[in-house]
């Protein structure tokens, strides 16, 4: 007969289901993060291709349409998640031509923090344009290329969505003035002070109606005398 110590397995059943535990839990935190990459991912694509069919049948936009479109873009899609905007038109005027870039328009969602525009296209190089491999353009063909990444977790994720200009060439985006400060006031000049009014006049001195006759009392009468009498 075997001692009792080693017929009891219930430590081996406590270890079995502990080792259990942590595999479950690993395979759940590592469904749950590829689960995020491939949600971001798809959101970075949604957002890409929306960006680029918007400003692809505008010809006339203003940089601060861009801009409110990658702020709209962003807090409906990819919020909280801070993100680069780096939109590109670019033209190949004839054949053999290198594509060139026309102008792009770069937006961060949260100034001075990553992404960086700058790092995020993969179009931009210098007056050229550095398509994707296997990319092809027509003569006198315009494109925009709307570029879109976020950084989670200190992981990069990027995004590009290309279109035909379809409104024709676009003009370069046009910034909007800033709106004129409002002038100064100006004060007004200080207002003359109310005369103090004086002391009534002295009405005693002034003639009434009738008043001032002369005096008669000596004026000669008809008839000689003082008194009229001859």
């Amino acid at each position: 007969m075997r001692p009792a110590w080693i017929r009891d397995r219930r430590g081996s059943t406590c270890l079995e289901c502990a080792l259990g535990v942590v595999v479950m839990v690993t395979t759940a935190a590592l469904g749950l993060d590829v689960y995020q990459q491939a949600r971001t991912q798809a959101n970075l694509r949604q957002v890409a291709t929306a960006y680029a069919d918007y400003v692809s049948r505008d010809k006339d936009l203003s940089q601060d349409d861009i801009y409110s479109l990658a702020d709209f873009l962003h807090k409906n899609v990819l919020d909280p998640l801070p993100a680069a905007f780096v939109m590109t038109a670019v033209e190949k005027k004839a054949s053999g031509a290198v594509p060139s870039v026309l102008w792009d328009v770069r937006h961060q969602t949260t100034p001075g923090s990553d992404p960086d525009p700058a790092q995020c296209s993969r179009v931009l190089s210098g007056t050229a344009a550095s398509l994707p491999d296997g990319f092809t353009m027509e003569d006198n063909e315009v494109i925009v290329v709307a570029e879109v990444c976020v950084e989670r977790d200190g992981d990069f994720a990027y995004a590009h969505h290309i279109l035909p200009a379809r409104a024709g060439k676009p003009d370069a985006p046009k910034q909007t003035d800033p709106p004129a400060p409002n002038p100064a006031p100006v004060p007004s000049p200080n207002p003359a002070p109310n005369p103090v009014p004086g002391p009534p006049p002295d009405v005693s001195d002034t003639p009434k109606p009738g008043g001032n006759k002369p005096d008669v009392s000596d004026t000669p009468k008809p008839g000689g005398g003082k008194f009229g009498l001859s």
